[in-house]
């Protein structure tokens, strides 16, 4: 349980987006009779920040479904069945590697190498 500090100030941070929006919807239509200068930098302001927030969703999004792209062209069953005998597996993913033209499973490759290696023997 949060002590009595932090669940205050979780709660402030709760209510604030909400209050910011209700705020934008009420405030920037009456505003803009007597501040229009201020409005409208703020309702550019506003449109940068989701046009970043959605750029950056859009850039996670790729990456995310380049890395699906990868692993869905490992069969993980056969990987899994491999284990019983990590050197043999580790022999597997070495000349994997060696033979491999594809950045991202090489990237794979590498990585699950290093993991193969740190663990215990």
């Amino acid at each position: 349980m949060l002590n009595p500090r932090n669940r205050f100030l979780t709660r402030l941070l709760e209510i604030l987006p909400g209050s910011l929006a209700w705020g934008t919807i009420i405030l920037a239509p009456i505003l803009a009779y007597s501040h229009p200068v201020w409005i409208s930098l703020y309702i550019i302001i506003f449109d940068v920040y989701w046009f970043l927030k959605g750029a950056n969703v859009a850039t996670h999004l790729i990456h995310s479904y380049r890395e699906l792209a990868v692993n869905n062209k490992i069969n993980w069953q056969g990987w899994l069945g491999q284990l019983q005998n990590p050197r043999q597996f580790e022999l597997y993913l070495q000349e994997r590697l060696s033979q491999e033209t594809d950045k991202g499973l090489k990237k794979l490759y590498t990585k699950e190498l290093e993991q193969l290696r740190d663990l215990p023997t």
